[in-house]
């Protein structure tokens, strides 16, 4: 049987008769424009996730040339837009992370490997292959703590630098392994890998977080008009399952555990109360200026009690 028309019978016509498949047949030997099948497919999505964008319909037409073309010239290959078997074993390997500069829009495993290389040290984002909005915003935030161009595009030198970047150690009061972030619209996000409470505290402050500043407000109905900076935070941690009624400032600065927490860490004192969670300020101080209670700058610490729920 001709490569060209086991190509065309597909893989499961290999296993029914017994013939080699993929482990053993590697395909044509070379696979050029005219050509359909499934082997021609494998070729199109592999060019798209070592960038070279295509359609995979299995059919090699002039695109698929054109993709091919540039493929081979990028790695300084005999520019034929032929893909031989060695091109296509240099192309599967053109996919592996650290091998081309990833942006906003593309897949492929590679933009997976940024995803878990990005959680791995503390940036943690749903690992889906997919460089999207939340990829990007992780990726700008690790590229500011490491002082190098905030721009989200992530450069061969990046991911290198990113792979050899030891972990964060968690605990004692140390920073969260995963962060929150603030979007342009002004309410907070954090990854699905943070702890449940986290993730209902933040949506439950986001609920709050365009609500006017109010005296007293959040403290007589969880649903109020307007919320002051404790009725703010008891808001948030009431959502997050940690606080049962509203406390006053006073009454925060002595709740629950003293010290900072992993996840969420409390400062109160007599006149006031904010909270940090996850890397990011929850506080009514701000709110006419920023328009939201979720800010990404830092407070003033003097003269607060800190205090943190337990385990988090």
């Amino acid at each position: 049987m001709s490569n060209q028309r086991i190509a065309v019978f597909g893989l499961t016509g290999l296993l029914l008769l017994g013939l080699p498949t993929a482990g053993a047949y590697a395909g044509p030997k070379g696979l050029h424009k005219g050509d359909h099948g499934p082997f021609v497919k494998l070729l199109q999505r592999n060019l798209n996730r070592a960038g070279f964008s295509t359609a995979v319909d299995g059919a090699f037409g002039p695109a698929t040339k054109a993709s091919v073309m540039s493929f081979e010239r990028w790695k300084h290959r005999r520019v034929d837009g032929i893909a031989t078997r060695r091109d296509r074993r240099a192309l599967r390997r053109s996919a592996r992370f650290g091998t081309r500069r990833l942006h906003a829009g593309m897949e492929g495993r590679d933009v997976r490997g940024l995803q878990y290389q990005l959680g791995r040290v503390g940036y943690g984002i749903s690992i889906d292959g997919a460089f999207g909005p939340l990829t990007k915003a992780a990726l700008e935030r690790w590229e500011g703590a490491k002082n190098r161009r905030v721009d989200g595009v992530a450069t061969r030198p990046d991911q290198h630098t990113l792979k050899r970047t030891r972990r964060r150690s968690g605990g004692g009061g140390s920073s969260p392994l995963v962060h929150a972030w603030i979007s342009s619209k002004g309410f907070a996000h954090i990854s699905p890998s943070a702890p449940r409470k986290v993730r209902r505290l933040i949506r439950a402050g986001n609920e709050i977080a365009k609500t006017p500043y109010k005296y007293g407000g959040g403290h007589g109905t969880w649903n109020d008009s307007g919320y002051d900076c404790s009725g703010s935070v008891s808001y948030a941690l009431h959502g997050g399952g940690l606080l049962n009624n509203p406390k006053d400032s006073g009454e925060l600065m002595g709740w629950r555990f003293s010290g900072r927490g992993e996840w969420i860490t409390v400062f109160a004192n007599s006149g006031h109360v904010y909270m940090k969670v996850a890397g990011i300020r929850f506080d009514t101080s701000g709110l006419d200026a920023d328009g939201t209670r979720w800010h990404d700058t830092r407070a003033s610490r003097e003269g607060y009690a800190v205090r943190h729920p337990r385990g988090l």
